[in-house]
C-alpha cells in the first residue's frame, strides 16, 4: 500500500509541475518517476538557417524592395520545428571588405507567442518576416545572416544567404 501512494504521490507531482509552465512554455516534459529529476523537453530547436526560399520582392502597391526571410529551425532529431527566443537578421553587402558590420539589422522577438503564431507559415514550416529597405544604397550583393538566443539559452547562427530577385 504504501509504494502505491507513494507512486500516486510522485504522480500528482508530475502533473502539477507540467501544469504550471512558464510563459515561454515548458522545457521540461515531467519528472523521472524514479529519480525525482526533470526530464529536459527534446524538441528545442538545435539548428537553424536562412531558408532558400528567402528572396527580394518588389512591393506591388509601392514599389519599394522588401526582403522574405524565411528561417527553419530543426531540433536534435533533424525535424523542423517552431522556436521560442530572440532572433536578429543582418543585412550585409557581400561586395563589402571583411570584416564589413551589417547595413541593416532587424530583431524580432519569438518569446511573444502572438507574434511567433504570426510569423509562422505552417505551408513551408518557417518563418516568414517581410523586412522593410530602406537603405540607400541598397547592396549590389545582399546577403542575410541569422543569429537566435533561444529561451533555453542555446545560442544558434546561420552564416549567409546570398539573395537572388524575383
Amino acid at each position: 500500500m504504501r509504494c502505491r501512494t507513494r507512486s500516486l504521490l510522485i504522480l500528482l507531482i508530475a502533473c502539477v509541475a507540467a501544469g504550471c509552465a512558464g510563459p515561454h512554455g515548458a522545457d521540461r516534459i515531467g519528472v523521472d518517476a524514479d529519480t525525482g529529476e526533470p526530464v529536459p523537453w527534446p524538441y528545442w530547436p538545435a539548428g537553424m538557417r536562412i531558408h532558400p526560399l528567402s528572396r527580394l520582392v518588389r512591393d506591388g502597391e509601392s514599389g519599394q524592395t522588401v526582403i522574405e526571410a524565411r528561417i527553419e529551425f530543426v531540433d536534435r532529431d533533424g525535424h523542423t520545428s517552431r522556436a521560442c527566443g530572440q532572433l536578429r537578421i543582418d543585412l550585409h553587402d557581400a561586395t563589402a571588405a571583411f570584416p564589413a558590420g551589417p547595413v541593416v539589422t532587424w530583431e524580432m522577438d519569438l518569446r511573444d507567442l502572438a507574434t511567433n503564431r504570426r510569423r509562422y507559415d505552417d505551408v513551408t514550416r518557417t518563418y516568414l518576416f517581410p523586412l522593410d529597405t530602406e537603405v540607400d544604397p541598397f547592396p549590389q550583393q545582399p546577403e542575410l545572416r541569422a543569429y537566435f538566443l533561444s529561451a533555453d539559452g542555446r545560442k544558434l547562427s546561420e552564416d549567409a544567404l546570398r539573395l537572388r530577385t524575383e
